[in-house]
C-alpha cells in the first residue's frame, strides 16, 4: 500500500492545474491553435506541445510571446523582503523596471 503526504497531494494537484493553463486561456479567448501558431510563426504542433507542458517548464520568453499573441501583456513582479519591482517590458535585449 502506498501512502502520500498532504504536501505530495498538494504538489500533484498544483502540477495538474498547471498543465493546460495556457490552452484554457486560449480557448476562453476564442483563439484557435492555428491562428495562434500563425501569429507566433510556429506550427500547430508547436502550440500543442507548449500547451501540454507545465507552465513552470516553459521558458518565460515563450510564455511572453504566447500571451502577447493572444493580445495580452506579461508583467513580472519581483518581491523582496523590503520592496517590490515590476518588470513590465522584457526581451533578450533588456528590461524596463518600475517600482510600484
Amino acid at each position: 500500500m502506498t501512502t502520500t503526504t498532504a504536501a505530495e497531494n498538494e504538489t500533484t494537484a498544483t502540477t495538474e492545474a498547471a498543465v493546460g493553463v495556457l490552452k484554457k486561456l486560449r480557448e476562453n479567448l476564442g483563439v484557435s491553435r492555428v491562428d495562434l501558431a500563425e501569429k507566433m510563426s510556429l506550427t500547430e504542433e508547436d502550440i500543442e506541445l507548449i500547451e501540454s507542458q507545465i507552465v513552470d517548464s516553459v521558458g518565460v520568453f515563450l510564455i511572453r510571446d504566447y500571451i502577447e499573441a493572444l493580445g495580452g501583456k506579461v508583467i513580472v513582479e519581483m518581491v523582496f523582503p523590503k520592496s517590490r519591482v515590476l518588470l513590465e517590458k522584457f526581451s533578450s535585449e533588456g528590461v524596463s523596471l518600475q517600482s510600484p
